[in-house]
């Protein structure tokens, strides 16, 4: 299973990680755990927290949504918790913003990161869908290492 993490508390950020989750469906013909699916039925807090940290431990791989000038708190979490797991994160970034330490990102994320997929485009035509296979590809190297 692999767990994709990212903020989702816009239509925007949740119709993206959508589409995403469902492309990778596709092409990897695997499981993607994908939190705001996963923990929509729940209503406590630590319900979601401990559902996304057990998503987490079953999986074999994170992948990570690091847009915004500062990438979402949650998905920092998720990246850290992942990392100490030993769980590999490849982290995935469309922001054409270039604001933090390393690549438009905090040297924390980046280096938490075994590759970050850099998609950074004001190009209307970029989408979850056609950024996809690459997210893909990187992700098959890293499960095949």
């Amino acid at each position: 299973m692999i767990y994709l993490a990212g903020p989702l508390f816009t239509t925007a950020e949740r119709n993206f990680n959508s589409a995403l989750a469902a492309e990778l469906r596709k092409i990897l013909g695997r499981e993607i755990f994908l939190p705001q699916d996963a923990c929509a039925d729940s209503q406590s807090p630590a319900d979601i927290f401990h559902a996304c940290v057990k998503g987490i431990n079953d999986s074999e791989l994170v992948i990570a949504v690091l847009d915004g000038p500062d990438s979402d708190s949650g998905t920092c979490f998720e990246v850290g918790y992942a990392n100490a797991r030993g769980i590999p994160v490849l982290g995935v970034r469309t922001d054409f913003r270039q604001c933090s330490d390393d690549g438009g990102l905090n040297l924390m994320l980046s280096q938490g990161c075994l590759f970050v997929c850099q998609f950074p485009s004001t190009d209307p035509s970029v989408s979850a869908v056609s950024i996809a296979a690459e997210v893909a590809g990187r992700a098959l190297d890293i499960l095949r290492a």
